[in-house]
């Protein structure tokens, strides 16, 4: 659900002309900034 919400944002803001960068891909972009638990 926040990936999906993350990649909404991201594409409005490429449409929009306010986001500083424009990623090829929004859904890698997305899941790139997205914090991943490593358990050990």
């Amino acid at each position: 659900m926040l990936q999906a919400a993350a990649e909404a944002v991201a594409r409005r803001a490429a449409e929009d002309g306010v986001a500083r960068a424009r990623p090829d891909d929004v859904i890698q972009q997305a899941q790139d900034a997205m914090w991943q638990p490593e358990y050990g």
